[in-house]
């Protein structure tokens, strides 16, 4: 089977892939940054498990954590900020995955997500996280390729 590039895809197949890809990756961290901050209390009882020195640390921490989600929605949803917004939702993705994964191996817990993500499996939760994880670099990938292109040809 071969894989075809999404940049010789016709064009309404590549936009349909692109655009359920970073609504996906919108919806999933609004919605975790909206239920964190609305359960806080809760969010914040399973974040505290995480070991820290300090627990004004945790604070601090707890409360960054819902802002970068909601800077990561924001930049996607900005044509001219999407880019950067993909490689934060990528390195975050990451980050939750391993931190998902390593709270489940080691403690057989479940991971502080929030919303629906409470509700399903852990495996179910990092098949997600890898498929945007995934997706997300696809995209990176094209969009670095077609400006690379695009300087070449100018030059």
């Amino acid at each position: 089977m071969k894989i075809i590039p999404l940049s010789i895809m016709p064009s309404k197949i590549s936009m349909n892939f692109s655009s359920v890809i970073n609504y996906s990756t919108v919806f999933i961290f609004a919605f975790s940054a909206i239920d964190k901050s609305l359960n806080f209390d809760t969010f914040y009882v399973q974040f505290a498990k995480i070991p820290m020195v300090y627990e004004l640390e945790l604070w601090f921490l707890a409360y960054i954590l819902i802002v970068i989600e909601f800077v990561i929605v924001a930049l996607l949803l900005v044509d001219k900020t999407r880019i950067i917004g993909q490689y934060i939702a990528v390195a975050s993705l990451i980050v939750f995955t391993v931190h998902i994964l390593t709270k489940y191996v080691v403690n057989n817990d479940s991971c502080s997500c929030g919303g629906v993500f409470t509700f399903i499996p852990i495996e179910l939760h990092v098949i997600v996280n890898l498929i945007l994880i995934f997706g997300l670099g696809y995209l990176i990938l094209i969009k670095e390729r077609h400006e690379s292109l695009e300087k070449t040809n100018t030059e």
